[in-house]
């Protein structure tokens, strides 16, 4: 008996796993931040350096957040094309996985087709976060 997982087995495990993984940064990255905002509001103006060490941390952060969330949807796009590939899961997971795509992209209707987590939670909110970080600079 072969105990070892199928290479379909294993792409779909690596499929998990990064959804898991974006959940947890999506996590991190709002409390994170609440937390920078909590700091830099709290700030005294007696103390101005404060705002703008917190102010510059979150700007770091943003931008980290903002490239990890890019090739995070980068190895999104690159494992479902795997999963969709005969060659490499086998013909019947790539039909499924085909089919899936095919009724994702032809039957959602168009209002909501468009919204996708990945994007909005791992590129658009950490970018939106670093341009204000970076705009709302204090000197």
């Amino acid at each position: 008996m072969n105990d070892e997982p199928s290479i379909g087995q294993v792409i779909f495990d690596l499929a998990k796993h990064e959804d898991d993984t974006f959940g947890q940064r999506t996590d991190w990255l709002l409390i994170f931040h609440a937390i920078l905002l909590e700091a830099f509001f709290f700030s005294t103006p007696s103390f101005p350096t404060g705002a703008g060490a917190v102010s510059l941390f979150g700007l770091l952060t943003g931008y980290l957040w903002l490239v990890t969330g890019i090739r995070q949807w980068w190895g999104h796009k690159d494992t479902w094309r795997s999963l969709q590939d005969s060659e490499v899961v086998g013909e019947d997971l790539a039909i499924v996985f085909q089919g899936v795509s095919d009724t994702r992209r032809e039957r959602q209707p168009s209002w909501y087709a468009w919204a996708r987590a990945t994007p909005a939670f791992a590129v658009l909110i950490p970018g939106s976060v670093f341009l204000q970080e970076f705009w709302g600079q204090t000197p």
